[in-house]
């Protein structure tokens, strides 16, 4: 069977980008002209890594919004850029819904500690429950054990479908 693709393109968030790119360029120019007078190799360094955050942020993006959930054969494959990658198994998912903001827990408390809206900062209108851990993989670099996992997509009750008939 086709694997079937879920966006999240209405979690996308592309002023918080713009924003920080716009603060990213103010203060590197004003930190340029403040640290040349003192050493004018540490000021390009500077700027030279600057540009190269506000290229990777852009990219990123990009890849964000290109991204999607998909519901392949006895899994869910999470491409969130490289903000989040994982596998989840069909079989281990106790229960999926539409979440009450009661269901999703607050960020900061132990009842969080299992939990991951993969989609922040948007709200997520789906709610994973697995029946045990599973690991989910952050910027390449950080593994984390989740068991709930909160998404915010384009179609959530088609999405819900999609999992309930395989």
């Amino acid at each position: 069977m086709h694997p079937r693709r879920f966006t999240y393109l209405a979690a996308q968030s592309r002023t918080i980008v713009v924003a920080v790119s716009g603060i990213l360029l103010i203060e590197t120019g004003v930190l340029h002209l403040w640290i040349t007078s003192r050493s004018p190799l540490a000021a390009w360094i500077l700027t030279a890594t600057s540009f190269a955050t506000l290229i990777w942020l852009w990219r990123e993006n990009a890849r964000y919004c290109v991204g999607a959930l998909e519901v392949r054969d006895g899994h869910i494959q999470l491409m969130l850029g490289t903000r989040w990658r994982g596998v989840v198994p069909l079989a281990q998912i106790q229960s999926a819904v539409r979440p009450s903001w009661q269901e999703v827990p607050q960020s900061g408390t132990v009842q969080a500690a299992d939990y991951v809206n993969i989609t922040k900062p948007s709200d997520p209108n789906v709610l994973i429950i697995l029946t045990s851990d599973v690991p989910l993989r952050a910027f390449g670099m950080v593994t984390k054990r989740v068991r709930r996992i909160g998404v915010h997509l384009d179609a959530p009750d088609d999405f819900l479908q999609a999992i309930q008939s395989r």
